[in-house]
């Protein structure tokens, strides 16, 4: 408790309040929450009773981490006696991240960053509405296990295009939002294992998705 009272003061030197618990320890965080979530999500309980909370959970907890070790870089480097430019380039970063996710609360907060979801659209009408043809071949709503009620939604978006956006019981992304619209076969970022068998990458990741019959 010492430890985490020193931090909040400042009395941590800076170097290791900035690289190690601002940085390395965040992203080491974020990291794990992001491989928690992609496990869960493979499981017909995501987003489920059980899993919901501990993703909120954890989610508050990046969240708490976050606002305590800006403080911590912000008053270390008020009593950093090294070069002052180090201390200023601690505190500029701060200033930055702060603004950063101020604008982007605002951004969502607003009408336009409300404009990428599509009214009337949301997991449980979805399979209904989407533009089947023959000429599109892999439209349709794609989940990583059918029981699941969240998934992605691939549908046609002009001549040889596909939209992909992921849909939820409250509501599905418009087109071109989610993910640009894409080929899907000549794009390094799907790889179609059968006609209803895809795969996505995330990150570094592939993830398997399956076209769920309704």
């Amino acid at each position: 408790m010492g430890n985490v009272k020193a931090l909040w003061k400042g009395d941590v030197a800076l170097w290791k309040t900035f690289w190690i618990f601002g940085i390395a320890v965040f992203v080491a965080y974020n990291f794990l929450f992001s491989g928690v979530f992609f496990l869960l999500a493979g499981t017909s309980l995501a987003l489920g009773k059980i899993v919901l909370p501990l993703l909120l959970f954890l989610a508050g907890i990046s969240i708490v981490y976050f606002v305590v070790i800006l403080v911590s870089i912000w008053r270390s480097a008020g009593k950093y006696t090294g070069n002052r430019l180090w201390s200023l380039a601690a505190r500029g970063a701060v200033l930055l991240v702060v603004i950063g996710n101020v604008y982007a609360a605002y951004q969502t907060s607003t009408e336009d960053g409300w404009n990428m979801y599509d009214p009337g659209k949301d997991s449980s009408n979805i399979a209904r509405l989407l533009s089947y043809e023959k000429t599109h071949p892999y439209v349709g709503f794609w989940k990583r296990d059918c029981s699941n009620n969240f998934g992605l939604a691939i549908d046609k978006a002009g001549v040889d295009l596909y939209s992909v956006s992921f849909c939820s019981p409250q509501d599905c992304f418009k087109p071109n939002t989610y993910r640009p619209n894409t080929s899907l076969v000549n794009d390094s970022n799907y790889r179609m294992v059968d006609e209803d068998s895809i795969e996505v990458r995330d990150g570094a990741d592939f993830f398997r998705y399956y076209r769920c019959k309704h």
